[in-house]
Formats: C-alpha cells, sequence, structure tokens
C-alpha cells in the first residue's frame, strides 16, 4: 500500500524554503555515524521533492541514533511545515539549548526567530481540574500520557487537531472527552467532571453459581443407602425365618437339638438352619447400616439456602 505524501501548501512550501536557506548557512559537521549522515541526507532530498512526512521521518531517526545540534533544526523545522507548531516549537527550543550549550551564535539565531514566528500561531490545551474533583487517586491524562498534578489547570502547547483528555480514580468511574484544538485558536479549556462512584469496585464478586446437584446428591445417596437397607432387613428377615423353620426340621428329624445321632436329612437341616442364621444377621446388620447412613444423608443434606449463607459468612469473615 502507498502511503500518502504530505502536500504542502506554496506558503508552508516557502517557510521551509526559508527555513532551510538559513539552516544552510549554520555549517552542520558531518555525522561520526555512517547511518546518521545517510539518513539525514535523504531527509534533505526528500525535502526538496517536497515529501515532507518521509522526510521528518528520515531527520528523526538520524537525531535518534546520534544527536546533533544540525539535525535537531532540520527535524523541528520539517515538524513545522507539517503544522504540528507545538511539537516543533519544542524541538526548536531543545535546539536553540543545544547550540547555546556548543557555542553556535548561527544555529541560536535561527532557533531563536523560529520560536518567536511560532509562539504566535500556538495552540494552548488547559486541564482544569477544580478542587472539588481532585479525589484520592486521581490520574489526568492527555493523548494517553499521564499529565503531572503540577500541570493541571496550566494551558500546555498542543499540535492543532483531536486530543483525549482521560481521568481516572480507584473506586471511581472513568471519564474520558474528545476536543479539537483547531488551528487560529489561542487556548482550549476541560474541565474534570467530579467522578462517579463505581458502585461495582464496592460491591463484592457475585457468588459462584450454586451447583443444582449440591443438596439433591446427597438426598439421592440417602435414598440409595435407605433401599441397601430395607433390602437388607427384608433378606435378613427372610433368613431368620428360614433359618427357624430349618432348625424345627432339624430337631425334628434328630429327636431334639444337637448333639444326637441324626440321620442325614436332620443333619443338612441342621445345616441349613445355621447357614441361614448367618445369611439373616450379616443382611440384618447391612440394612440397619443402610438405614442409618441414608438417615444421616438424608437430614445433613445442605439446602441452596444454607448454600449460599456459608459461602456468604465466609466471604465475611475473609473480608474482616
Amino acid at each position: 500500500m502507498t502511503r500518502p505524501r504530505y502536500v504542502m501548501a506554496p506558503r508552508r512550501l516557502a517557510l521551509i524554503a526559508g527555513a532551510l536557506a538559513a539552516l544552510a548557512g549554520t555549517s552542520p559537521a558531518r555525522a561520526a555515524d555512517a547511518e546518521a549522515q545517510a539518513l539525514f541526507d535523504e531527509g534533505k532530498r526528500l525535502i526538496a521533492r517536497g515529501d515532507v512526512a518521509a522526510a521528518c521521518e528520515r531527520f528523526e531517526r538520524s537525531q535518534r541514533i546520534e544527536p546533533a545540534g544540525g539535525t535537531l533544526l532540520h527535524l523541528a523545522s520539517c515538524r513545522e511545515s507539517e503544522g504540528k507548531t507545538a511539537t516543533a516549537w519544542t524541538l526548536f527550543n531543545e535546539a536553540l539549548s543545544a547550540a547555546r550549550t556548543a557555542g553556535r551564535k548561527d544555529r541560536e539565531q535561527v532557533a531563536t526567530e523560529r520560536i518567536a514566528a511560532l509562539e504566535r500561531q500556538l495552540v494552548r490545551l488547559r486541564i482544569v481540574v477544580p478542587p472539588s474533583a481532585r479525589v484520592a487517586g486521581l490520574g489526568v491524562l492527555r493523548d494517553g500520557k499521564e499529565v503531572d498534578a503540577a500541570g493541571w489547570d496550566v494551558a500546555v502547547p498542543v499540535d492543532p487537531g483531536p486530543h483525549e483528555v482521560e481521568a481516572r480514580a480507584p473506586g471511581r468511574r472513568a471519564w474520558s472527552t474528545r476536543v479539537d484544538a483547531r488551528a487560529g485558536t489561542k487556548a482550549v479549556d476541560v474541565e474534570v467532571p467530579v467522578l462517579a462512584p463505581d458502585e461495582s469496585a464496592d460491591a463484592p464478586p457475585p457468588l459462584p453459581p450454586l451447583e443444582e446437584d449440591a443438596g439433591d446428591t446427597r438426598r439421592t445417596l440417602a435414598v440409595v443407602a435407605a433401599g441397601v437397607g430395607v433390602v437388607g432387613i427384608a433378606i435378613g428377615s427372610f433368613a431368620g425365618l428360614r433359618s427357624m423353620s430349618m432348625r424345627d426340621d432339624a430337631n425334628r428329624l434328630c429327636g431334639g437339638p444337637p448333639p444326637r445321632d441324626c440321620p442325614r436329612e436332620g443333619v443338612d437341616a441342621a445345616d441349613d438352619a445355621l447357614t441361614y442364621g448367618t445369611v439373616s444377621t450379616v443382611a440384618f446388620v447391612v440394612g440397619a447400616a443402610g438405614l442409618v447412613g441414608g438417615a444421616v444423608l438424608w437430614f445433613t443434606a445442605p439446602t441452596q439456602r444454607a448454600l449460599a449463607s456459608s459461602l456468604l459468612r465466609g466471604r465475611l469473615l475473609v473480608s474482616f
């Protein structure tokens, strides 16, 4: 995708030409870094062709690789040609400081003249924060960057165009607005309102959804256990009655309880009576355990309300 070129107005083109002519007379030293020098030269060629956006990019990269007063002046002039008056004003001030440090009167003169010219064009944005809005932990941002509290209520130069102002604070709802700082406007004021309390921040997080079978599972187990108990009691009763019947048969065949000399049928009846007695005992024990266990499970199964109350009570204890 081809990037659209920045189209300069004749007045702005003349402005760049004049600035570059002034810069040409400052005799810039060549960069020690080959890449920085190549980027600087390419930036000058792009400016000559009218490709301002690409030229600014080259100057900025060259300055990042090897900071130099001459490159800084070219970058400031390039940003001015883009209409970014505040950015250019800041860069020219940096170039002025660097020129004074280096004792470059020629660069100092160029920077001073451009700063004076830009002062009359600057658009300023003032973020007003009333005392009532200054809640604990308040943070104010301009275009995504935090503004120090010392910068509140101060008209700060900004580039013409849209700007976003945000305000945030713990326990408060965030607020934001967009303003258009139009060229030719001296100042734009934005007032930060009192941030509304964020009720969701104070409220505890919602309780986890209660599973439908939280208490039903235990009740189901209780029914199963009780069923096993009933079956056990039934088997125990049947086996007990059968054991008593077989014992009576053995006594009748043997002429009384053992030890006696009994026919084979009496011995078998006595053995069966013993076996049924054992089955009856085991079945009664299992049945009783099932009935008791089922009762315990049934009466101790929590209800939905009890579970919710327990969760809430535990959360309150943790919060204290």
